[in-house]
């Protein structure tokens, strides 16, 4: 009888030694899966950071573009300005022969400059004012990106945690929420 029970704990014990051999491989191929996952994961996690710093660098040098394209057309303008200003000037000093002509010329061309000084304030205060127009449509738009990148952020968190809850072993339902 007590060769029997010591055969049966012989027994017993190599069955949890070959169990403990089978949940150990198990888990130990679950764990290398499981790191073979994470970085597939962090592979594609990288891939697609390096496409969205492409695509940024793309945007940023079409806006570069843009910038360039306004200044250069700015500067147009104000060389055309200036070529106006100093034709007027250059023809109310052209060969006049009457004092008479001489002074129309002259008051022709500081009423000119006078209008010219008044269009390009008032032009200025518009550009002013239309610069500070999308400078505010810039910020609201980096305003709303930053909220709705938190809403992304704060929704893949919710559904992160429910992916770990759902493969939490035994039951044993952790709060993941909490940091």
């Amino acid at each position: 009888m007590v060769q029997e029970q010591s055969c049966r704990r012989t027994d017993e014990q190599e069955a949890l030694e070959e169990s403990y051999g089978i949940v150990t491989e198990k888990l130990r191929k679950t764990m290398e899966e499981n790191r073979i996952v994470k970085l597939r994961t962090k592979k594609h996690h990288e891939q697609n950071k390096e496409e969205m710093d492409y695509q940024e660098e793309f945007f940023r040098d079409r806006i570069q573009e843009l910038y360039a394209a306004r200044n250069a057309k700015e500067e147009k303008f104000e060389k055309v300005q200036q070529y106006e200003r100093e034709k007027v000037t250059i023809q109310s000093e052209a060969n006049v022969s009457s004092v008479e002509e001489r002074l129309r010329r002259a008051e022709e061309a500081a009423r000119f400059i006078q209008l010219q000084d008044k269009e390009m304030e008032e032009f200025v205060n518009k550009r002013d004012k239309l610069m500070k127009a999308h400078e505010d449509r810039m910020l609201d738009l980096k305003r709303r990106h930053w909220d709705e990148k938190m809403a992304l952020e704060k929704e893949f968190d919710e559904e992160f945690n429910k992916l770990m809850e759902e493969y939490t072993p035994g039951g044993s339902k952790q709060d993941y929420n909490k940091n």
